[in-house]
């Protein structure tokens, strides 16, 4: 008697329309869930390419200035070597 009871439940159509829907709530929250955590990470990522992003700049800055005063540098050499060059060949 129990297997009767058993087998009309398998069979019914509520049964699985009711497994069905669970599954399906299921497979929505976890789905939710996990893109939530994605959004999370890929926020902080960006957080993370944005400090990099101004860490590289300041760098970039400073390389400028750098090579700004190394042309001024040699600028000034060049001005220095000419005159000694018209210095000699005036002897």
């Amino acid at each position: 008697m129990d297997f009767n009871i058993a087998n009309e439940i398998a069979t019914s159509q509520y049964v699985w329309a009711i497994l069905c829907i669970l599954l399906g709530y299921y497979v929505i929250r976890e789905m939710r869930k996990e893109n939530k955590e994605h959004r999370e990470h890929s926020r902080q990522r960006e957080i993370d390419l944005m400090k990099h992003l101004d860490r590289s700049n300041e760098s970039q800055e400073k390389m400028v200035i750098t090579l700004e005063k190394l042309h001024d540098s040699l600028d000034s050499l060049e001005k220095r070597i000419d005159r000694i060059e018209q210095k000699m060949d005036k002897d």
